[in-house]
């Protein structure tokens, strides 16, 4: 498919940045959404749903600055239902997601207004958010840990050790793909280690060889047959797991490819390890 970003026509290029900036806002806007609904507040809840709509209905077909405009008026109307949240904690989640979501629609106007518009990501941050939600997802076996290791003293029964490279160069990206594509590679990991039932150890590293970047997630959890090692590289949507599962495995293959990237998989019996190792063209 290529690198959109790069070779793609300003019409291609705007979708993209529609549907992948799009995308993450609805599941942004989805969490405050699904807390008023459970707290029982109707209103509030109908308020971050009108402006969830815009985001599923945002097209090209239509005015793209009427659209904006009318993205951030809603905006400001879910910024004030959250300032009445009584509980601050929540009220402050609330608006740090509510801040992301508007430097969406801030990114989605930037490329209308200049088909020029480029935007490079340092990886450490994209992985930084990314553990940061995934600690979210699995709060009492994850111990999350960006510079390294703190000791085993701490008692979880899965440690993530992420190790950055000395040098952080930038990458042409959509950020919520890049950031979508590392998630499912450190939730198959977890998923591996919570099927062992093991006690065990996550290492993601981030290299730089020639001018690609190199993402690597290992976990020392369930080894994987070759033949199936061979179905994760040639299916787009395939699992260990089941039938109802390998959407993850979609997601990973569909964001390489929109980047020229691949995959590569080992599973090493000697050092009872699994590495998903996905390379990315670099772009300057």
């Amino acid at each position: 498919m290529g690198n959109l970003l790069i070779s793609g026509d300003i019409k291609e290029k705007i979708k993209w940045y529609i549907k992948a900036h799009g995308h993450s806002s609805i599941g942004g806007l989805n969490l405050i959404e699904t807390y008023f609904s459970f707290t029982g507040k109707k209103e509030q809840a109908e308020t971050v749903n009108k402006a969830i709509k815009l985001f599923q209905n945002f097209t090209d077909a239509k005015k793209l600055d009427e659209q904006v405009n009318n993205l951030r008026y809603s905006l400001n109307d879910v910024e004030k239902v959250i300032s009445g949240e009584p509980i601050q904690e929540k009220r402050d989640e609330m608006l740090e997601i509510l801040s992301g979501v508007r430097k969406n629609v801030s990114r989605i106007n930037k490329i209308i207004k200049n088909p020029g518009y480029e935007e490079k990501f340092k990886l450490n941050k994209i992985l930084f958010s990314t553990a940061v939600q995934l600690l979210r997802q699995y709060p009492n076996t994850l111990h999350g840990d960006l510079i390294g290791e703190k000791g085993d003293d701490i008692g979880d029964r899965i440690k993530l050790i992420v190790k950055e490279p000395p040098k952080e160069k930038s990458i042409l990206c959509c950020g919520y793909e890049i950031q979508l594509l590392i998630f499912n590679l450190l939730s198959n990991a977890v998923d591996a280690l919570n099927i062992a039932n093991a006690n065990g150890k996550i290492n993601m590293n981030i290299s730089y060889d020639n001018n690609n970047a190199v993402i690597s997630v290992s976990d020392d959890g369930e080894l994987i047959k070759k033949q199936d090692i061979e179905k994760i590289l040639t299916k787009k949507k395939f699992s260990t797991k089941g039938r109802e599962h390998g959407n993850g495995m979609k997601i990973i293959h569909d964001i390489l490819g929109k980047y020229n990237g691949n995959l590569n998989v080992t599973s090493e019996k000697e050092k009872n390890l699994v590495t998903f190792t996905a390379t990315i063209p670099l772009t300057h």
